[in-house]
């Protein structure tokens, strides 16, 4: 008598049709991340590189570990500038490993793992694990002063964002983690409807 066992794959994301709903909402940066293709596609690019330890996952840029991450190198590539009241961020991830999502070095930040932000302070987005075939929608907008975290469409929580200033410093995506990371889009001076982001949350988990 003999016996064997197999275990399927899962089959990776289909992200296309987010990228339809991303490109249709007119980003001011926007790059897919995936099969290495790190093009800026948004209406105002900034340039994205990969550091070392960045490798290229099922569907979207693999970071693992300190030091893997994809920067946004372009110099005062957001600018969220005083009279800037709205913006919104969104991405992917499939991770095995907690640890900063996205951060940067000063004051646009999405929100710490209690979605809250402090104005002036270092603050980053982090995520629950999940299976790496997995893949979680993550936004945060920023509308009236009000900081919100969405995780696959619902809002998580939430901030009073009490100052803006100019940002110089590079967005990074992955830090400490381990993750998939693909479609990222920034949308500067316009904040996504909750009815939009649940719509590309929904496009992502059916």
């Amino acid at each position: 008598t003999t016996s064997w066992t197999y275990a399927f794959e899962p089959k990776p994301l289909d992200l296309a049709p987010l990228g339809a709903l991303i490109t249709a909402d007119a980003p001011s940066h926007y790059v897919t991340l995936k099969s290495g293709d790190y093009t800026d596609k948004g209406s105002a690019p900034l340039t994205w590189t990969a550091d070392a330890g960045v490798t290229q996952g099922k569907w979207g840029a693999k970071v693992a570990g300190p030091g893997a991450q994809v920067v946004s190198q372009t110099a005062s590539n957001i600018g969220i500038a005083g009279s800037l009241t709205a913006f919104t961020v969104e991405l992917v991830a499939a991770h095995t490993l907690g640890g900063p999502l996205v951060a940067q070095s000063d004051d646009f930040q999405l929100g710490t793992s209690e979605s809250k932000a402090y104005d002036g302070a270092s603050r980053v987005m982090r995520y629950t694990p999940v299976p790496a075939s997995q893949g979680t929608h993550y936004a945060a907008v920023l509308d009236a002063g009000t900081l919100t975290i969405y995780r696959n469409g619902a809002p998580v929580g939430s901030s009073v964002f009490t100052e803006t200033r100019k940002v110089t410093y590079p967005v990074t995506l992955g830090l400490r983690g381990s993750a998939e990371i693909a479609h990222v889009a920034i949308y500067r001076g316009k904040a996504l409807s909750a009815a939009r982001i649940a719509e590309h949350a929904k496009a992502v988990t059916g």
